[in-house]
């Protein structure tokens, strides 16, 4: 294992599937960034070889985060005072690092709930990736306003979030929440409680009217 270090940078970089960035592995453990590569190792001391070079290697190179300024800030809160579900252009977000990515293909909201759940959990794997899963602190939730949602986690320090589903359906959108929450409690850097999921202010009497959205933000620790 002599290679130079540009060597070594062209061996371990990969075209990420999702974003389409070119990142540099080195942010999952050693066996699932191999993976990503193709590399296959011998035996486990070269696992252990390849998991020092990803260490090393240090954080996936992709843009910094987008500044939180009073503009965007400001911005952002006139977007959310007037956001309408239905009319939305959700273009105007994105620079500041609110994405929807929910499916946009003909008879989606048709999908049976397993579908759902497991197109969700892609979206949330792509999402820590896409920060980095050693270094991305992240929370899962729910909400009518995405955008006003969005604010309040960048008063905490996040600095994205992907809307990942939607539904008109508050019990669905809950039992999703709380799907999502048991499948990544446990996970580094996720900062929801055991258990938890469908205890929000949806559950207000004066809620507000649907649809609700099912989201991911987070940001690097």
């Amino acid at each position: 294992m002599d290679e130079s270090a540009d060597d070594l940078i062209d061996l371990l970089t990969y075209v990420c599937p999702f974003s389409g960035k070119k990142r540099v592995a080195g942010l999952d453990n050693g066996e699932l960034s191999m993976k990503k590569l193709k590399i296959e190792p011998a035996d486990q001391e070269e696992v252990l070889i390849y998991q020092d070079y990803f260490d090393r290697l240090g954080p996936s190179q992709q843009p910094p985060s987008p500044a939180i300024t009073a503009e965007t800030t400001c911005t952002l809160k006139k977007l959310a005072d007037s956001f309408d579900a239905e009319t939305f252009d959700w273009s105007l977000t994105r620079s500041h690092g609110l994405f929807n990515r929910c499916p946009k293909e003909p008879g989606s909201c048709q999908q049976t709930c397993g579908r759902i759940l497991s197109r969700c959990k892609d979206r949330v794997t792509s999402f820590r990736e896409d920060i980095g899963i050693r270094l991305c602190v992240f929370k899962l939730g729910v909400t009518s306003n995405p955008i006003q949602r969005y604010i309040d986690y960048q008063k905490l320090g996040f600095t994205c979030m992907w809307i990942i589903a939607v539904s008109h359906s508050i019990d669905l959108i809950h039992m999703l929440e709380a799907a999502l929450v048991s499948e990544y409690c446990k996970h580094v850097g996720c900062r929801n409680k055991e258990g938890s999921g469908g205890e929000g202010a949806l559950n207000k009497k004066d809620k507000a009217p649907p649809p609700y959205f099912m989201y991911v933000t987070g940001g690097r620790a």
